[in-house]
């Protein structure tokens, strides 16, 4: 093991801010392989792990060269925790971290086959971290796997990197609210409160995310955008709407930050995942699955401009203040210096 010297490994190219905030604060070189699998026309899934265990092998064979490894996607990490099993030399397996880690419980049959490989896969010797994005799921994931992994699981808030300039006054203008993302997102509500709204709407998600559901003639769903379409969508919005089906399961923090970081006024469903990030004075908080608190929502923003615009400005400032890749690398650095009193972290 070299001393000093520390490897990303992921699924695409890691922010260079965030590799160059992690080179200042620990003093140490940085080394970066990546294959990227995020491009829509490479996300078949078995093309995809494929990718996953092509790093995590090459991470493998190099870990004598590193003190420290970072795994920017999960299965990259799992395999090659399963790679560590067969290491003799594990006393002398660099400190590795895996973030984020993401778990979704099965239902049925494969409830428990899944959960059995999951926790295969987290006792494995290779990597000694496990990063969660909301504190509520760190304590899930204790209570799921057990508490051994107390020490292990660590909550660590996320951060995205600063926007260009917004033109406040030109958004202000704009004439729809966007919602976006796929994960425990509760679109049937949402539309089902558009139906009785004269505001526009525009989701970008999946086709599976709406299939079935009653689409009224203000809202407009759009598939297969990704990235820079994405965040077009979202800067142009008059607001931005998250609701979340299920409080209980961590989700949505990646568009509510960037939400934040673009100053944008957000309505979002109340849960311990969302508090970890935003409280009343950044954002309107209203309880889950409930059209008429989004239609209340909504109307205070159309006719309280004023309003939403101080709630945006105040998120802006609460994410530059917090949430800025810089802070989120600093907080992993410090993790990684087992400096846990000066990191923003909660156990």
């Amino acid at each position: 093991m070299t001393p000093g010297r520390l490897l990303v490994a992921g699924d695409c190219e890691p922010d260079r801010i965030f590799l160059e905030t992690i080179e200042r604060e620990l003093g140490m070189e940085v080394d970066v392989f990546y294959i990227d699998s995020t491009d829509e026309k490479r996300s078949k899934r078995l093309r995809r792990h494929l990718s996953y265990m092509i790093v995590a092998v090459k991470a493998f064979a190099v870990k004598d060269r590193y003190s420290h490894i970072i795994f920017w996607q999960q299965f990259i990490g799992f395999y090659y925790g399963l790679l560590t099993r067969f290491s003799f030399r594990r006393r002398s397996l660099p400190m590795a971290l895996l973030l984020p880690l993401i778990y979704k419980k099965r239902i049925g049959a494969l409830r428990i086959l899944y959960r059995t490989a999951y926790a295969f896969l987290l006792s494995a010797p290779g990597v000694r971290f496990f990063i969660c994005h909301s504190s509520s799921e760190r304590e899930a994931y204790i209570k799921e796997f057990g508490h051994e992994f107390t020490d292990r699981m660590i909550f660590v808030r996320y951060g995205v990197r600063m926007p260009v300039v917004v033109d406040r006054k030109e958004n202000s203008q704009s004439k729809y609210f966007f919602s976006g993302g796929t994960s425990n997102r509760d679109y049937r509500t949402l539309l089902e409160a558009f139906s009785r709204l004269d505001e526009k709407l525009k989701i970008a998600c999946y086709h599976k995310d709406v299939q079935g559901l009653i689409v009224p003639p203000n809202a407009d769903i759009i598939h297969n955008i990704f990235k820079g379409q994405f965040l077009a969508l979202l800067e142009e919005a008059a607001g931005i709407i998250l609701p979340l089906s299920d409080p209980s399961i961590s989700a949505g923090q990646l568009v509510l930050l960037d939400a934040m970081r673009l100053g944008k006024p957000v309505i979002v469903t109340r849960s311990s995942g969302t508090e970890d990030y935003v409280g009343e004075g950044e954002a309107l908080l209203i309880e889950p699955r409930s059209a008429e608190a989004i239609r209340e929502a909504v109307a205070n923003f159309t006719h309280d401009r004023e309003r939403a615009e101080a709630l945006g400005r105040q998120a802006r400032l609460k994410y530059e203040n917090n949430f800025t890749i810089e802070k989120y690398a600093e907080r992993i650095s410090a993790l990684l210096k087992n400096q846990v009193q000066d990191c923003a972290i909660e156990r």
